[in-house]
C-alpha cells in the first residue's frame, strides 16, 4: 500500500566512536605499565582498570555493530505498513495502534507510545530525518481516523 520510510546511521560519528574506544581498550589491554597513579589505576590487574577495559569493549563493541550496520545500508528506524522498527538498542518495534507521536525534539527522535515509556533515539547518529518523521506523522494520522 505505501512505500517503506527509513532513516538511516551517520557513518562518520559511529566511526570515531568506534576508533576511540576501540583504541582506548587496546592501550588499556596492550599498553606498557607506568609507575604512579594512572598506571595503577589502569593496570590490567586493578578493580578499575579491569572496568575501564570492560566499558571501553563494550562500548567499542555497540559503535562497531552500528557502524557495520551503517556499512551494509541498514537502517536505524523503518517504517511500513506493519508499523514502525526502532533498531537501535534496546531494538523494538510498534504498531501503529499504539503510538501516539513520533516527533524531533532536544536533538532527539522521540517515539511516543501509548503504554510504555517514550523513546529517545540521538540525532547525532542519524541521518537527515525531518522529511522521514513528517512521513511517519502522516501514517499516524491515517491511522487514527
Amino acid at each position: 500500500m505505501g512505500k517503506t520510510v527509513e532513516i538511516g546511521y551517520r557513518a562518520l560519528p559511529l566511526a570515531y566512536g568506534a576508533v576511540f574506544f576501540s583504541g582506548g581498550s587496546a592501550w588499556l589491554f596492550f599498553g606498557p605499565e607506568t609507575s604512579g597513579i594512572v598506571g595503577y589505576l589502569t593496570s590490567r590487574h586493578s578493580l578499575s582498570g579491569m572496568t575501564a577495559l570492560a566499558l571501553g569493549v563494550a562500548m567499542a563493541g555497540l559503535f562497531n555493530f552500528y557502524l557495520v550496520r551503517a556499512a551494509f545500508g541498514l537502517s536505524a528506524v523503518r517504517a511500513d505498513d506493519g508499523g514502525l522498527t526502532v533498531s537501535v538498542v534496546p531494538c523494538r518495534s510498534y504498531r501503529y495502534e499504539d503510538l501516539d507521536d513520533v516527533k524531533v525534539e532536544d536533538g532527539y527522535l522521540q517515539v511516543i507510545p501509548k503504554a510504555t515509556p517514550v523513546r529517545r533515539v540521538k540525532l547525532e547518529l542519524l541521518d537527515e530525518c525531518d522529511a522521514a518523521v513528517d512521513q511517519i506523522r502522516t501514517r499516524l494520522l491515517r491511522r487514527e481516523q
